[in-house]
């Protein structure tokens, strides 16, 4: 069974423009989320689907000086984004993901894989309800179930956030698994980027672990998170 990766990227966010190919080190933000996936052993491709706007030019230029595959889509129907990309890429699932992440733990989406790819489920998630940092969030789905139920899609959330229709339906009717974290609820934890203050956060903790971040787990993120911001 395959499963691709689907990163959903833009330059004009509103909060923090441009911070995808805003630079920590030597390595945009963009970079050490690809650089995370690319260890998944259970991932047959990443693919970075960005928009056909403009303003999104810069930022497929460096995935593709990067070497890893570029899709340009509508800008704000992403839903739509990612139909036109899985109509193109035959695979049994696909892992989503937004390109705000660093500090990803590629570990946790080997273990959604590897659930995806020896049970019978629809999707496996560790968002419904999340108990990981945010930051740490996995969605791994079938891509038979997206294209057939795509044409069900309503609520500007469905189209904005790609997954949001599957977890308003009656989940008796989907095989969904969800993963709890050991370790409690985490969610209050924020690993992602969103603000300027995201950012300096994460700059502080990847400048203790340096540029390489495949030896550290999502736990020793957090640590240092809370060092940054006691209790």
């Amino acid at each position: 069974m395959s499963c691709i990766a689907i990163m959903q990227a833009r330059m004009s966010s509103t909060r923090l423009p441009g911070k995808t190919l805003k630079f920590i080190g030597n390595k945009t933000i963009l970079d050490y989320q690809l650089e995370q996936l690319s260890h998944c052993r259970h991932l047959d491709d990443i693919i970075v689907a960005t928009s056909i706007d403009e303003s999104d030019d810069p930022l497929a230029e460096h995935v593709e000086r990067s070497g890893y595959k570029i899709f340009r889509g509508p800008l704000l129907n992403v839903a739509e984004r990612f139909q036109l990309l899985l109509k193109d890429h035959d695979c049994d699932f696909f892992a989503r993901f937004c390109a705000d992440r660093p500090l990803f733990d590629y570990r946790l989406l080997d273990s959604a894989l590897q659930l995806a790819q020896t049970e019978s489920y629809d999707i496996v998630t560790n968002a419904a309800p999340p108990t990981y940092p945010k930051g740490q969030t996995v969605e791994v789905i079938s891509r038979s179930l997206y294209l057939r139920e795509y044409e069900n899609f309503v609520t500007p959330e469905d189209f904005e956030h790609v997954t949001h229709y599957f977890y308003r339906l009656d989940q008796e009717e989907l095989r969904i698994h969800n993963l709890q974290c050991s370790d409690g609820n985490m969610n209050h934890f924020n690993l992602c980027i969103d603000t300027i203050e995201d950012l300096g956060k994460i700059e502080a903790i990847i400048q203790q672990t340096g540029e390489d971040l495949s030896h550290y787990t999502w736990q020793d993120f957090v640590r240092l998170y809370s060092d940054l911001t006691p209790q």
